[in-house]
Formats: C-alpha cells, sequence, structure tokens
C-alpha cells in the first residue's frame, strides 16, 4: 500500500497502517518524495512516527498469523462477531484483536462516521479524545492529515519509540500502554527475536514470547504483570521496558503508593525510585509510571494504589 501521492491526498496515509507499507515510484512517473511538500511532511512525521511507536504490535500480529493463520489486518466482525450490525461495514479495518483503523475516505470531508463496536475507544494519537459506545455510529471531525486509529479497553500494546529506521528503533526502550476497562481483564503479548531469521519460533530458541495482564480489584488497586517464555534471549538483549501508561480509570484518582516487583529465579526484587502522574480526561484518568528500567525478560508485578 502505498504511503503517499500528492498534497491533497489524505486517503493514502491509511497505508501506515497497512501490514506491508511503501512510498515507491517507477521511472518517468512524477515525484512523490514525502519531504517534497511542509505539510505531507509533517503528516508523515505523524502517521509514520505512530507505525513506527507499534512495530512491536505489528511484528507479533504476524507472529501470530505465522502459528495460527489469523490475518494481520481483520474485517471487523473478526473480534465482535455478535455484532450483526459490522457484517457489511468495509470502510474500516482492525489490527488484531483491539486496534481499530478508520480512514477519511473522502476527498475534503469534514467530517468522519465511524461504527464503533460496545466498549471504551481511546484514539493512538490523542489518548484524550474518547467514544464509549454500545455499538452504533458515532460522527466525528475528519482531520485533515491522518485517519483514526483507536485501541479498545481490555488490550495491552506494546510499543517502542519513533526513529529513522527500524534497526534504530528496535533499541529504543519499551513502553506498555494499559487500557482498562469495566469489568475486562485487560491482556497483551510481545513476540522478541532478531528480527532478520526467517523461521520464527525457532528450535535453537533465539526468541521470547513476553505476555502482559492488568486486572483492576475493587480494592482501589490496579495489578500489571507479565509472564515471559523462552527469557533468555530477551535477556541476553537487556531491552527494557520504561514506562506504563494506564488509560481507562473511570474515576478521577490519584496514585496514593506503588509496590513494583521483578520476579527472578523463583525470588522477588523490590523496585524503587519509579515516577507516577496522574491526568483527568474528561470521564477518564490517565496514570503514568515511569522510570522503570525493568527487563522484559524478567517476569514483573506492579501493584498500583489509588486514593
Amino acid at each position: 500500500m502505498k504511503l503517499v501521492t500528492f498534497p491533497d491526498d489524505t486517503l493514502s496515509f491509511l497505508g501506515a497502517f497497512y501490514p506491508f507499507a511503501r512510498n515507491h515510484a517507477a521511472k518517468g512517473t512524477l515525484y512523490h518524495e514525502l519531504y517534497r511538500w511542509e505539510s505531507v511532511a509533517a503528516s508523515s512525521r505523524k502517521v509514520l512516527g505512530l507505525r513506527y511507536r507499534l512495530l512491536p504490535y505489528l511484528y507479533t500480529l504476524m507472529f501470530e498469523a505465522h502459528m495460527s493463520g489469523n490475518p494481520i489486518a481483520r474485517p471487523l466482525f473478526f473480534s465482535f462477531p455478535e455484532d450483526t450490525k459490522i457484517y457489511r461495514i468495509d470502510s474500516q479495518f482492525l489490527l488484531g484483536g483491539g486496534v481499530m483503523v478508520s480512514p477519511i475516505l473522502q476527498p475534503g470531508a469534514t467530517s468522519i462516521n465511524i461504527y464503533f463496536p460496545a466498549g471504551n475507544w481511546f484514539d493512538l494519537f490523542d489518548y484524550s479524545s474518547t467514544v464509549s459506545s454500545t455499538g452504533n455510529p458515532v460522527t466525528l471531525v475528519a482531520p485533515p492529515d491522518r485517519p483514526y486509529v483507536h485501541v479498545r479497553e481490555g488490550n495491552i500494546l506494546v510499543m517502542q519509540g519513533e526513529a529513522l529506521t527500524t534497526a534504530a528503533a528496535r533499541k529504543t526502550p519499551f513502553h506498555l500502554l494499559v487500557v482498562l476497562g469495566r469489568g475486562v481483564n485487560s491482556s497483551g503479548q510481545v513476540y522478541l527475536d532478531d528480527g532478520v531469521q526467517l523461521q520464527m519460533d525457532n528450535a535453537e530458541g533465539q526468541w521470547s514470547l513476553a505476555k502482559f495482564y492488568a486486572d483492576t480489584l475493587p480494592s482501589n488497586q490496579v495489578i500489571i504483570g507479565s509472564s515471559v517464555t523462552n527469557r533468555r534471549y530477551a535477556l541476553s538483549q537487556r531491552w527494557i521496558i520504561e514506562k506504563i501508561t494506564v488509560l481507562g480509570l473511570e474515576e478521577e484518582r490519584k496514585v496514593k503508593g506503588y509496590r513494583m516487583q521483578s520476579l527472578v529465579g523463583g525470588g522477588r526484587r523490590n523496585v524503587y525510585g519509579l515516577f507516577t502522574s496522574s491526568t483527568c480526561y474528561g470521564p477518564f484518568e490517565m496514570v503514568e509510571v515511569s522510570g522503570l528500567n525493568q527487563l522484559i525478560g524478567e517476569d514483573f508485578r506492579l501493584e498500583l494504589n489509588f486514593s
């Protein structure tokens, strides 16, 4: 899928969220490099920046496709088969089970009608922009420089930093985006290898699979943790989780304390010196926990206590 053609071609930015994305041309065609127009360059940095942050998620979806045959880009009914109203929707799609891409398909459009399956949805370009749906279409302002990309409650996205190359992006710290929901346990995973070998889940063991979970307890507590399979490879790379962002807390609450433990070799090591912050966005609270320096190859358990 191409990324961009001309300055007024907003549809082309959709290509940044296809599994395979490139800007391509042929000899004798018009020039359309991304940097040729200031507005296109700015929009490209925005959409490709999010793509790069989502590369661990996309790579994990490729692993899941290899293991189970599930497609990376999916129709909405794949995750919401009980919602018969979405069976004919072909203008939106899912990346995996919980990230929904809704492109602006009409040139010059000032609004877009998006169908949201039931649940709370958060805009990955702007966490303060949320939609709480019972399973209905919602009309939103059509941004001129990007599609809508939302993540649903119940998901944990494993992300990394932006960079000029994928090799450089792989060296940046990890960031967990935990999206809580009422009565919904959140989960996610990331598959890790060298990004070059042809065989995933190879017999030589040059891979790791980290699974993450989050639970909201009645005692004003959120538990976030991990379980790592074949941890040796991830530990050898010294990859770290630097930050955890929690979305979907439905009441204005402040973090009054935490307990962070790395679970190493059957023991527990307490981790101190974390930084926490809270921001209220309408009906939801966002909490950030930074300064973790937690090895992604080690199991961990984080308890957040709220006032």
